[in-house]
């Protein structure tokens, strides 16, 4: 059986998710399976990592994270291929559609629950589903990608810098992640480490192409040094902060 870690990554085929996989990727001491819903994104990202670091160990993973169908399918392959999961790191995520010229949303019924649906709903499928082979684990860890807006205290301070983001439905479903991830994490209590980190304002395509473009000229901050922040939780570097809503630069916000 492998010596190395067994980690998951969700919608890596891009954005953070894609910084993510070619970081724990580079190192001997993990495999990464590359999830992605397009076969067709996710063999580039794998391609495109694997031209810049050619030792990198890493496989295609086909997961659609709203399919029970795809994550059923996801079980079984992980079971036969590898007998265990150690790490699932829930990156999967999407947000409202903005106007972002105008600064208006544009969320409807239907939006609001895909983005619930997919945010918070699919996360536990998927925890869940995972939860035998994680238990099959070594030192296993289930860390959801979540974000300061979804803070309850932050979004109370009339003051503070981001009052005036909007992302209503992105908001409400990061505040359930990660009362879903504490409520995991008093359940495995005994045999497993579970977090969420916030990975800061970085260039992502968390809205689509027009989203990567209003990061960039916003000063959003480069992917790569959220994946190294992963890294260090992977590694149980920040081991002591898993009750609190970590950041990527260090330290945690509050709830």
């Amino acid at each position: 059986m492998s010596t190395q870690r067994i980690i998951l990554i969700t919608g890596a085929n891009a954005g953070i998710g894609f910084c993510a996989a070619k970081v724990l990727s580079s190192s001997g001491e993990n495999h990464v399976l590359l999830g992605s819903r397009s076969a067709e994104k996710g063999q580039a990202a794998l391609d495109a990592i694997k031209a810049e670091q050619p030792s990198a160990s890493l496989s295609l993973f086909h997961l659609d994270v709203t399919s029970d169908d795809s994550v059923a399918a996801a079980v079984k392959t992980v079971e036969r291929d590898y007998g265990r999961l150690d790490v699932l790191l829930n990156n999967a995520g999407i947000a409202d559609h903005l106007r972002l010229n105008e600064g208006r949303k544009i969320t409807s019924r239907e939006e609001f629950n895909h983005i619930l649906n997919t945010n918070v709903t699919s996360v536990y499928a998927l925890t869940c589903a995972m939860e035998p082979l994680l238990k099959k684990g070594r030192d296993p860890l289930v860390l959801n990608v979540t974000s300061t807006l979804g803070s309850v205290a932050l979004r109370a301070d009339h003051d503070n810098p981001a009052a005036t983001v909007l992302y209503d439905a992105y908001r409400a479903s990061k505040a359930a992640l990660n009362m879903i991830a504490m409520q995991l994490r008093w359940e495995y209590r005994d045999w497993a480490r579970v977090c969420v980190l916030c990975p800061g304002f970085v260039v992502s395509n968390l809205s689509g192409a027009e989203d990567i473009e209003y990061r960039k000229q916003n000063g959003a901050g480069d992917p790569v040094d959220s994946a190294r922040a992963m890294e260090r939780i992977v590694r149980g570097e920040r081991d002591a902060e898993m009750g609190c809503l970590m950041n990527a630069h260090g330290g945690s916000t509050p709830w």
